[in-house]
C-alpha cells in the first residue's frame, strides 16, 4: 500500500466558504423562515427534506445574496482533495451555483467534488457522531492520511474532533485537525493540538503548508 500523505478537506459551507445575507427587498419577508412560511409550511411540523428544499429559489434567484470567502479558487486548488458535509440537501450545491456563475462567473463544484450530507443518512438536517465517524472511515480505507474539518461554528468543530476520538483506534494512523472560522482576520491561534481559530482561508492554507513540511516533508502537499 503507497505511503498516507494526502489529506482530505471536508468542508462546511455557509458562513465558511459562502457568505449569505437574506435580501429583505427582493424577498419581501423579513427572513428565510418567514418565506417558508409564506409557502405555506409550518415550521413547527415541515418535515427536514421540505424545509431543505426551500432553499431552491432563494439560492438560485437571488433572495439569498451569496458571496465567496477570499481565496475560495487559490486555496482550494491547493488543498486539491474537498468535499463538503453540509445539513442541507446535497443539491444546494447546485442551486448556489446557478447565482454564483451569474454573479461572480465561478461554479463552486469542480472544487468540492465530494458531497456528504446529513441527508445520505435518513430524513435529517441534523449532524451526529455517527455520520462523522462513517465519513472518517471512508477516508481511512481511501488511505488518506489526515481528515480536515473547517466550520463557523466552534461546536460543530468541536462535535467533529469528539467524533474522531471515538473512532480514532479504528482508523489509525488516519489524523483529524479542525479549524473554527470567524469573521476576525486576525493571526490564526492555535486551540488545541489539532485545533485552529482562523479569519481567513488563506491563513489556512498557511498552516497546512507549514504542517506539511513539518509532518511528510511534502512541499508539494
Amino acid at each position: 500500500m503507497p505511503p498516507r500523505i494526502k489529506t482530505f478537506y471536508l468542508w462546511d459551507l455557509a458562513g465558511t466558504l459562502f457568505s449569505e445575507k437574506w435580501n429583505i427587498e427582493k424577498s419581501g419577508v423579513a427572513n428565510f423562515h418567514a418565506y417558508v412560511e409564506s409557502l405555506g409550511y409550518d415550521l413547527k411540523t415541515v418535515d427536514p427534506e421540505t424545509y431543505e428544499g426551500c432553499y431552491k429559489i432563494p439560492y438560485s434567484e437571488g433572495l439569498f445574496d451569496l458571496s465567496v470567502a477570499e481565496g475560495f479558487q487559490e486555496v482550494l486548488e491547493w488543498t486539491k482533495n474537498n468535499g463538503f458535509f453540509t445539513t442541507g440537501t446535497p443539491a444546494q450545491i447546485d442551486w448556489r451555483a446557478v447565482q454564483l456563475k451569474k454573479r461572480y462567473n465561478l461554479d463552486p463544484r469542480p472544487f468540492l467534488p465530494e458531497r456528504f450530507s446529513t441527508f445520505d443518512y435518513g430524513n435529517t438536517n441534523v449532524k451526529t457522531p455517527e455520520m462523522l465517524m462513517d465519513i472518517l472511515e471512508k477516508k481511512h480505507a481511501e488511505n488518506y492520511a489526515a481528515v480536515v474539518y473547517t466550520d463557523d461554528k466552534s461546536a460543530n468543530c468541536e462535535f467533529f474532533l469528539q467524533s474522531y476520538l471515538k473512532v480514532k483506534n479504528q482508523v489509525a494512523p488516519l489524523k483529524a485537525r479542525a479549524y473554527y472560522f470567524t469573521d476576525n482576520e486576525q493571526d490564526i491561534v492555535q486551540l488545541a493540538d489539532n485545533y485552529w481559530q482562523a479569519g481567513t482561508l488563506l491563513q489556512l492554507r498557511e498552516n497546512e503548508q507549514r504542517l506539511d513540511k513539518i509532518v511528510y516533508n511534502n512541499e508539494d502537499h
